[in-house]
């Protein structure tokens, strides 16, 4: 039998949840395996229920990086996952149904470990065991630091994220136009189509380069302000990657911004619903301290994650 057994998507390898998870199996003591899954659960065809009839190896612990990896396998093999489950809860999707299915679902995990305060408050306030949350944050990269020498011009902006429908793009043509001095630099994933059609590729101060953790270290070094404009995110996790190398971030009220900044000290939390107009003014009223924004997520480490991992395993 493992000790732990973490169970992710072959669509996340290389993103997010694919590095959580191998990040912490590398630091927990004990047999372990990661069970990548080569299908989406939010997609019902034959072939997704002929593989999801198969049962997990057996495990003492199992860590489930998507509440709907975890409902698809406790209805199934309610025995085997009851109170031995971590599930990780980044942030609310339609998949994951109503608040009081979710709620009914988690009540049966050992522990639900939340990427915000937010979300968290939000499923108690709902009938979630208190007793079974936690809040982890999330962890910023050894390689991802601010890099000695490297100048920070002062009138910059950088964007990092994978293009999406939720990631507030639209306001990004009239930001750029209201200011013509700064430039922008876009970080990410799919960006490219968007930024021909809105006629942004064009422009002179604005900059796309695929994501990449040398390129991140380096356009974190020498940009002043981080930029998220999501309507929904669980971190998201380039905001601390931000503040670990001195960045100023503004951020729209999401995830854990209120939990890792110190509002108009370490960065700006805006408000929905968010305008342009407001944005431009945060950036201009921006006030940076490298040196402080960079102490305030110190403690953001894939070692403290799989501590608090291991606190809560079966083991």
């Amino acid at each position: 039998m493992l000790d732990h057994l973490f169970v992710a998507q072959t669509s996340n390898y290389r993103w997010i949840l694919g590095h959580w998870v191998r990040e912490i199996r590398r630091r927990v003591p004990g047999k372990s395996r990661i069970w990548w899954l080569p299908i989406s659960f939010s997609r019902e065809n034959v072939l997704n229920r002929f593989l999801k009839s198969f049962p997990l190896p057996k495990a003492k612990s199992y860590f489930f990086p998507y509440p709907s990896i975890f409902q698809s396998y406790f209805e199934r093999f309610p025995k085997s996952l009851s109170e031995r489950a971590i599930v990780l809860y980044t942030h609310e999707t339609e998949e994951l149904g109503s608040l009081e299915m979710q709620v009914g679902l988690l009540n049966n995990a050992r522990r639900v470990h939340f990427m915000c305060s937010l979300d968290r408050d939000r499923l108690i306030l709902g009938g979630l065991d208190p007793e079974r949350t936690r809040v982890v944050l999330g962890a910023i990269d050894n390689d991802c630091f601010k890099v000695e020498g490297v100048h920070r011009r002062k009138q910059s902006i950088l964007l990092s994220s994978r293009f999406g429908p939720r990631k507030g793009f639209e306001y990004l043509p009239e930001i750029v136009e209201a200011l013509p001095d700064w430039n922008f630099t876009i970080l990410g994933v799919g960006w490219e189509a968007f930024l021909e059609e809105s006629g942004l590729s064009s422009k002179g101060n604005v900059s796309f380069l695929p994501w990449s953790s040398h390129g991140r270290r380096i356009l974190m070094s020498e940009n002043l302000i981080f930029l998220s404009l999501s309507s929904l995110e669980g971190g998201p996790i380039p905001l601390i990657d931000a503040l670990a190398c001195g960045m100023y971030p503004i951020t729209s009220n999401t995830g854990f911004a209120r939990d890792v900044i110190e509002e108009g000290e370490t960065g700006k939390i805006l408000e929905f619903p968010l305008s342009a107009k407001n944005i431009v003014r945060a950036i201009l009223e921006a006030n940076p301290n490298e040196m402080r924004n960079i102490a305030s997520v110190s403690s953001l480490s894939w070692d403290t994650l799989a501590k608090l991992y291991m606190a809560d395993s079966y083991l």
